[in-house]
């Protein structure tokens, strides 16, 4: 499938998931920042460069970069990429490290507590 019937099916997508070879994904996460979407990129070993770029659009657009090498997240109790099964709550998270957020939201989960949403901003490059 084509980016541009993509964008198309997924016209009223808030959010674009981009899980893509490293020489591929900022191109692609720019694109979808251009089509007004925020974005949860997967992909890793994008060069920093790039990535403060793309960070720096996503702010002048008013939208959210997670990653690049974000590995989980949950958007409105919905998992992102690699996310555990835990219930839903009050509880919002934002970190750097896929695992450190699963390990924080199943410790949430086991003390009865839930997460609405969590946020990896990426381990970096």
């Amino acid at each position: 499938m084509t980016w541009d019937k993509v964008l198309e099916v997924g016209k009223d997508a808030l959010l674009a998931l981009i899980s893509i070879p490293e020489v591929y994904a900022a191109p692609e996460i720019e694109r979808a920042l251009d089509a007004g979407k925020h974005v949860f990129c997967f992909s890793d070993n994008v060069t920093i460069e790039d990535e403060a770029r793309l960070k720096k659009l996503a702010h002048e657009k008013g939208l959210l970069l997670m990653g690049p090498d974000c590995g989980t997240g949950v958007a409105n109790g919905i998992p992102l990429a690699f996310a555990n099964r835990t219930r839903r709550g009050e509880i919002g998270i934002v970190g750097a490290s896929g695992t450190g957020i699963q390990e924080v939201a199943t410790t949430i989960h086991k003390l009865g507590g839930g997460v609405t949403n969590a946020i990896g901003t990426g381990g970096g490059t």
